[in-house]
């Protein structure tokens, strides 16, 4: 019995390193896909007290969920990054934007997350941990929308650095338009809107 005792002790310090770090790794995987799968067989471990089992039943899991992790780090840069090089293309060609001076425009970048990074390697466990801490994996898709999005906010605010009393004016959001009439109706004010801040001598932003 005292033999059999010593390997049972001797297998659960060799099995515990693993099976801690897939608990951990399992705190840092919310939104992967394979999260519901492997925790589903992680608890099944505890129910059915199995970790001394015949294969081992952590490795498979570590596997995966770190494949995973990586794949989704991977997927969520790029996404990001693709978001990042529309919106250069289009500030290359933008008028406002060559006539900033290269602070200003690195300010501009700096704000609207628009300094293109590479993923860094994702050699180890501590490596993946590091980089979901910087960058959750929730956030790429909403980061990426941010980034799409902030075009018309670096044009008002290059606008403004060009034209220091530029004042903007917003289109209104959500107007539906049935008639001529009412066409005719949003633009008056709008030009109403906009006339007034140029007969004050101030540039207009139309946003």
């Amino acid at each position: 019995d005292v033999r059999r005792w010593q390997q049972t002790v001797k297998r659960i310090e060799e099995r515990m390193p693993a099976w801690t770090q897939l608990a951990t790794l399992i705190d840092y995987a919310e939104g992967l896909d394979v999260l519901d799968e492997v925790r589903e067989q992680y608890d099944a471990i505890l129910e059915r007290r199995s970790l001394l089992d015949d294969p081992d039943p952590v490795p498979p899991l570590l596997q995966k969920i770190r494949s995973g992790l990586r794949d989704a780090l991977t997927k969520g840069t790029e996404q990001v990054k693709r978001a990042q090089e529309t919106v250069l293309g289009k500030l290359k060609d933008d008028a406002l934007w060559k006539q900033l001076s290269e602070s200003q425009k690195a300010d501009r970048l700096s704000r609207h997350d628009l300094v293109v990074q590479s993923l860094p390697p994702l050699k180890d466990d501590e490596a993946i941990i590091a980089q979901i801490k910087k960058t959750p994996l929730a956030s790429f898709a909403q980061t990426a929308r941010l980034i799409e999005g902030s075009l018309p906010e670096i044009r008002a605010e290059a606008a403004r650095l060009l034209e220091p009393k530029t004042v903007t004016v917003r289109l209104s959001s959500g107007v539906v338009v049935r008639t001529e009439e009412d066409l005719d109706s949003y633009l008056g004010d709008l030009r109403v809107r906009a006339m007034s801040e140029l007969e004050k001598g101030n540039p207009v932003v139309l946003k």
